[in-house]
């Protein structure tokens, strides 16, 4: 197709489409393989996290914006029963 003196030289549609899709298979790919790989370092990390937790009788928690526990690890609950009251007692608060 001429464009002034110029003449187009690059793909068809077509051939633009399909270059399209293959590229845009291959991003899909590509995230998938990364997403797999995050989601098993994560397990990989949570893991380790409560085994770190059991072994040194620790554990999390955390608050929402209003001042209620939002959050708390089975660890924490397990070693502070007294505290596992009082989480208990202000999540119920009004």
């Amino acid at each position: 197709m001429p464009i002034g003196d110029l003449k187009f030289q690059g793909p068809t549609r077509d051939n633009a489409e399909t270059a399209l899709r293959e590229l845009t298979n291959q991003l899909e790919s590509r995230v998938q393989a990364r997403t797999e790989e995050l989601e098993e370092k994560n397990q990989r990390s949570q893991f380790y996290l409560s085994q770190g937790q059991l072994l040194t009788h620790t554990g999390s928690w955390a608050l929402d914006p209003a001042g209620f526990f939002d959050y708390w690890t089975e660890s924490n609950l397990r070693d502070n029963t007294s505290d596992r009251e009082l989480m208990s007692r202000m999540s119920n608060s009004d």
